[in-house]
């Protein structure tokens, strides 16, 4: 493809347009600002610096997203309240033109679309709704910005903006979209986010330029050495010395805020420890300690700020020694409101712990966003262990967080502490329940268990005992007791060891009767039983009504195999017929019904200690019993 050429107006050097759609350029040997007219340059008589920069990026560099590939051929840098972020200029292969947003390490990939009604700058506000050709977009930020520097080639002819406004809209499945608010009627642009490695990027900046975009200088409030290494990207610094807050914007730096405090904290992990957590590398640039006040008193957390060339930022967090490690979401969770709130993220279900005022106490190092003692923010969090989902709040930004529950153990060997964490006190909001087996997997174990246990209780009983003696007897009391006693025998009880049950079925009217049993066995050993029965029946009040049982058995337990005889000796007050039957190894109930609870016990455990583990975790909440 044939590229337009010609000489910059201001120094003669040559200059070439890589993108057709191009207006604008910087000259790279002199940064005249030029406006092309297709074939002449004109000078607009300004010279377009920016700043340095820390991101890999760099005029020249190529990707591809999507399937279509491009190179970056332009830069503006926005200079906000809170920060700076870069806008690179993308020139397709296709001949289209795009923008690759690049905040903070974080990407998104844009081109400008057909606008339809959009709210005007005035009537935009934080959690608004939008609805973008058929999308359905919600306000995350509104930021004020200035151009704080150009380069390379732009698709418009604009070198100097003081004021502009921007919204920007977060949809689902990771689509990002901003109104600019810089012309009437707004532009509107739409892409998705993008990770570093899904940009395929290559032509990079050389880790040496980044780290020679570092600058040290002295405090102006004590005059110690104060170095900012993220160059574009810092807002504020700490000066380790005298603890005053710094503007890192400014070229000599300005004092935000002095530090009047009587109690410093120090960082369990010191501020320039690199480290590797998920297999990237991070180094710990900054540190705030924050703290929500609930009934009075006070709770502070350690927030330990990372920062990786290739992922940007996360956010290490550490309180009463329970760890986290999160970062910023790039979509916007689907919220139900109500007395129990809930929130869902990418098919993750959410619910809500505590709502609360963050207050920043103390802060320590370098922030790409502004950051002082006493910052308040408001905080809801939603937990679903190990994650938990987070909103701040503050004028103009409502910003997502999405952590993960980690142990001290796999923070120190990622930094390579010494000495050992500290032990966990209590239950932490998103923490996991510490039971290895799922209790999903442990009750479906002890069900399928169950199962197989009733089959073979089942089998069990339907083979039921053996009978191997049964026999019928007249019981009558005017015959001598020494006449009344039956012998039933020999009986041959075979096999291994087991019970033998004697039960005994009487014909009884209005009466009792009592057996004595004696089994022996051949060696002349005797074990001796014996049991009630009775019958009872009336009426009264023209209801009837019996009572007692007229049969009654007595199992003897391990009784081993051989040659026995029973002797029974009846009782009672009026004659009576009986039946007396003798089994040998009767199934036992209460064995499968022991074997039954012991198989219940482990998930009946499970439940109950994960029950109070989750009670202990909502008593933190604003849900805790009582509240």
């Amino acid at each position: 493809m044939t590229r337009a050429t010609a000489q910059c107006p201001s120094c003669g050097a040559p200059v070439e347009w890589v993108s057709a759609a191009s207006v604008q350029t910087t000259c790279r040997y002199c940064t005249s600002v030029l406006v092309r007219t297709d074939v002449d340059l004109r000078a607009v008589g300004v010279k377009s610096t920016v700043p340095p920069t820390v991101s890999p990026i760099k005029l020249g560099t190529k990707g591809t997203f999507a399937g279509r590939r491009f190179t970056v051929v332009g830069r503006i840098v926005y200079a906000y309240e809170r920060g700076r972020w870069n806008e690179w200029h993308l020139a397709y292969d296709d001949g289209g033109t795009g923008w690759l947003s690049d905040a903070q390490a974080e990407y998104a990939v844009t081109e400008q679309v057909p606008a339809p009604t959009l709210p005007s700058a005035q009537e935009a506000r934080p959690g608004m709704t939008v609805d973008v050709n058929g999308e359905r977009f919600t306000v995350s930020t509104l930021t004020t910005a200035s151009y704080a520097g150009t380069e390379g080639e732009l698709p418009f002819e604009k070198w100097d903006a003081a004021v502009m406004h921007f919204a920007d809209l977060r949809g689902e499945g990771g689509r990002f979209g901003t109104i600019d608010h810089s012309e009437s009627p707004p532009l509107l642009f739409t892409g998705k986010w993008a990770s570093f490695d899904e940009l395929n990027l290559s032509e990079l900046r050389e880790p040496e330029e980044v780290k020679a975009a570092a600058r040290t200088l002295a405090c102006p409030n004590c005059g110690g050495s104060v170095t900012v290494h993220l160059a574009d990207r810092a807002v504020n610094v700490v000066c380790q010395h005298c603890k005053a807050v710094l503007d890192a914007r400014t070229p000599g730096f300005t004092v935000l805020q002095a530090y009047h405090a009587r109690v410093t904290h120090t960082p369990t992990i010191p501020l320039g420890t690199a480290g590797t957590l998920n297999g990237e590398a991070w180094e710990v640039i900054g540190f705030q300690v924050r703290s929500i006040t609930v009934e009075g008193r006070e709770y502070p957390w350690n927030e330990y700020l990372l920062h990786s060339p290739r992922r940007g930022f996360q956010y290490l967090t550490e309180y009463q020694g329970h760890w986290t490690l999160g970062a910023t979401v790039r979509g916007v969770p689907r919220r139900t409101r109500g007395a129990r709130p809930t929130a869902e993220l990418d098919g993750r279900g959410f619910r809500h712990f505590q709502r609360a005022n963050a207050t920043t106490t103390f802060v320590l190092g370098e922030f790409p966003w502004e950051v002082r003692a006493g910052d308040l923010a408001l905080v809801n969090d939603y937990v679903a262990p190990p994650f938990m989902l987070s909103s701040e709040e503050t004028p103009g930004e409502t910003t997502w967080t999405l952590s993960e529950y980690m142990t001290g153990a796999a923070v120190w060997k990622a930094f390579g502490l010494q000495g050992t964490p500290r032990v966990p006190v209590g239950v932490y909001a998103s923490q996991p329940a510490p039971v290895r087996t799922p209790a999903r997997a442990t009750w479906a174990a002890a069900l399928a268990m169950l199962g197989l246990l009733l089959v073979l209780a089942v089998t069990r009983y339907a083979q039921g005992g053996r009978t191997v003696a049964a026999d019928r007897f007249e019981y009558q009391p005017w015959v001598a007791e020494a006449q009344q006693g039956r012998v039933i025998g020999p009986l041959v009880l075979g096999g291994r060891t087991s019970n033998v049950e004697v039960g005994v079925r009487a014909v009884l009217d209005n009466s009792w009767g009592y057996f004595d049993f004696a089994l022996a066995d051949s060696a002349g050993h005797t074990t001796q039983f014996g049991g009630e029965v009775s019958r009872y029946e009336g009426v009264e009040d023209g209801e009837r009504w019996t009572e007692g049982s007229p049969s009654r058995t007595v199992k003897v337990p391990s009784v081993p195999p051989g040659r026995y005889w029973l002797r029974v000796e009846p009782q009672g007050d009026k004659p009576f017929s009986y039946e007396v039957t003798v089994r040998r190894d009767v199934p036992s109930g209460w064995m499968y019904l022991v074997a039954a609870l012991l198989l219940m016990l482990p998930p009946a455990l499970t439940l109950v200690r994960g029950g109070m583990f989750e009670a202990a975790r909502w008593a933190e909440s604003d849900y805790a019993p009582g509240e």
